[in-house]
């Protein structure tokens, strides 16, 4: 085993141990489904009466670079981080990789397929998904 091999377990092991902590919060689920796995997009899923929120950290990734489907119950999320090495310069290390992530995400209940908005605000993507039944108007927050 490499020095990077044994460094990336202890990188795992002590995620594991925050989620583990994060999921023991009041008010927190427990369903291990909900952590994200390593190399899928982390996201937090809240409520309201009349919808789902979704945020997800995707820094690096432009507007024009997210897809959001909804079908069903399920919320699919897909993003492109293009390279920024612009050409003539030479890399020396690099860690910020390109390429795409993405994220399935069961819902609780039932959605409107074309109730879905969806902004990017300081790497930051945020969407709202309204429940099924529910109307565009609705209060709530977002």
């Amino acid at each position: 085993m490499t020095d990077a091999d044994e460094l990336i377990g202890l990188s795992r092991e002590l995620t594991r141990r925050l989620q583990s902590k994060t999921m023991e919060s009041p008010g927190a689920t427990r369903d291990r489904s909900a952590v994200a796995e390593p190399g899928l997009l982390p996201c937090d899923l809240v409520e309201t009466e009349d919808a789902y929120h979704i945020t997800i950290d995707v820094p690096g990734v432009g507007v024009d670079d997210v897809a959001v489907t909804v079908h069903g119950r399920r919320a699919m999320i897909r993003t492109t981080r293009r390279a920024w090495i612009p050409d003539g310069l030479t890399p020396v290390q690099v860690e910020q990789t390109a390429g795409g992530m993405s994220r399935t995400i069961d819902l609780p209940s039932p959605v409107e397929e074309g109730a879905v908005r969806a902004q990017m605000a300081a790497g930051v993507l945020t969407i709202r998904i309204l429940k099924a039944g529910e109307q565009a108007g609705a209060s709530g927050p977002g």
